[in-house]
């Protein structure tokens, strides 16, 4: 799917599922449907499982929007008490859009939380009660952080994305052209069919010579 449908969808006011591989645009899809709604003075709530994530949209993390401290999973009791805090009335009845992005990394557990939450202050039985809900994240990407396995660690097992209606837009074209190779890489690696050509392009940067002084970054487990 183009952007240009992508956009017009996210026109229409309907739930979407905004997913596709690196370099097809997905948070430049999203900044131009935020513009959008700013010229119309609608203003979108961007939430995402991290600091890091949440800032490129401007936006701010899922457990800080939603008061849930260091939780994952709630139950009703635990929105009761929200539900008591004046800020948080103000903060919900003002929430007409909620954008979600990196989604790859929202557990099903927080992923339900904020259904419940949405559910309590809205008082509807509507998933997310009744607000236009936009998910954007590829499910390829990097996984919730977890300390022990678990047979449902994705968001789209949790019960609360099955009940979600929506529309998913399947971006394909490729507009971030500044190493292509790279991107080819990726994508490969990503859907786990590796070419002969990605074979050879990863075994050749096995015995470079970093140097002491470049510029590399270093990952630690």
């Amino acid at each position: 799917m183009k952007q240009t449908t992508a956009l017009n969808i996210l026109k229409s006011g309907k739930n979407v599922f905004i997913t596709g591989s690196a370099g097809t645009g997905k948070t430049y899809l999203l900044n131009l449907y935020t513009q959008y709604l700013k010229e119309r003075r609608v203003y979108a709530t961007i939430v995402a499982p991290t600091g890091i994530a949440a800032s490129h949209l401007g936006g701010q993390t899922i457990h800080s929007f939603f008061a849930l401290g260091i939780r994952e999973s709630i139950d009703e009791g635990y929105v009761e008490s929200l539900m008591e805090k004046k800020y948080l009335k103000t903060r919900f009845s003002k929430l007409k859009l909620l954008i979600i992005d990196e989604v790859s990394m929202v557990s099903p557990e927080l992923f339900t939380s904020m259904d419940l939450v949405l559910r309590g202050f809205k008082g509807t039985d509507a998933p997310f009660g009744g607000v236009q809900v936009v998910i954007s994240g590829d499910f390829f990407q990097l996984p919730p952080v977890s300390k022990e396995p678990k047979e449902k660690r994705f968001a789209w097992q949790s019960p609360s994305w099955k009940a979600l209606e929506r529309q998913t837009c399947y971006l394909q074209e490729k507009f971030r052209q500044d190493d292509n190779r790279l991107i080819e890489v990726l994508d490969d690696i990503r859907s786990g069919n590796i070419s002969e050509q990605t074979d050879k392009a990863l075994e050749a940067r096995m015995d470079v010579d970093l140097g002491s002084k470049s510029k590399i970054t270093q990952l630690y487990t």
